[in-house]
């Protein structure tokens, strides 16, 4: 993404050169062009140079090489300012249809970084609730384990109580055994003295 958006900067500042130099093109035009129109209008005005009227017009043959290198130099000048004109104008078009490809890279390049994009923000949405779902079943897994941690804590104090009732329920056998019963004189006693007669 990074190197996507390095070069859609690049592509905007190269359509930004393109389209700064089509600016300085149309207006070298808009100059050959009023110059153009300026030069059509003086010879609307004065009328196209005539030849035969150079030739009967000349005090001689000197005057007339002059006259006719003027009229020559006129006409060069007015056919290289058509030309300039001519020039300009297809340098325009040209440096247009360059700015138009270098903005239709541009879009489609932000198009694709759009696209991109979105794709980067799918997937991070797509891992963002992997996570908390992973999230959720640890933190269930955690209250499980709590849950059964607490269970195995009172198991083992019911363990503990049961054998500890067990050792006395033992205990008390044994002394009932060595005594013989719930007199408080020992079985052996009773049977030696009186053959177990407890009474």
């Amino acid at each position: 993404l990074a190197v996507g958006q390095q070069r859609a900067a690049e592509l905007a500042l190269a359509a930004d050169r393109a389209e700064h130099r089509l600016l300085l093109e149309r207006r070298r035009l808009r100059r050959a062009r009023a110059a153009l129109a300026r030069r059509l209008v003086d010879i609307y005005k004065t009328g196209a140079p005539d030849w035969a009227a150079l030739v009967l017009g000349s005090d001689g043959f000197e005057d007339l090489v002059t006259r006719s290198d003027y009229l020559s130099a006129i006409q060069e000048a007015d056919s290289g300012l058509a030309e300039r004109v001519e020039q300009v104008r297809d340098l325009v078009r040209h440096h247009l249809a360059l700015t138009r490809r270098a903005k239709a890279r541009v879009d489609a390049y932000n198009a694709r970084l759009d696209a991109a994009r979105s794709q980067i923000a799918s997937v991070r949405a797509a891992a963002e609730a992997e996570a908390a779902e992973l999230e959720a079943i640890a933190a269930s897994r955690a209250a499980t384990i709590a849950t059964l941690q607490a269970s195995i804590d009172g198991w083992v104090e019911d363990i503990q109580a049961a054998r500890e009732a067990a050792s006395a329920e033992a205990a008390e056998a044994e002394v009932s055994r060595w005594l013989g019963g719930p007199f408080s004189i020992p079985a052996y006693i009773v049977m030696c003295e009186s053959g177990g007669n407890y009474g």
